[in-house]
């Protein structure tokens, strides 16, 4: 049970460290995107 617990904490603060750093990559080939068209 305890573990359980654990587990499912540890998935809530994996996921939106995953959309943070999904954001940070678009926003880097976006940027590397403008720097290739310049």
């Amino acid at each position: 049970m305890n573990q359980k617990a654990a587990i499912q904490e540890r998935t809530i603060v994996s996921i939106p460290t995953f959309y943070c750093v999904y954001y940070a990559f678009l926003k880097l080939l976006s940027l590397l995107l403008w720097f290739v068209k310049q």
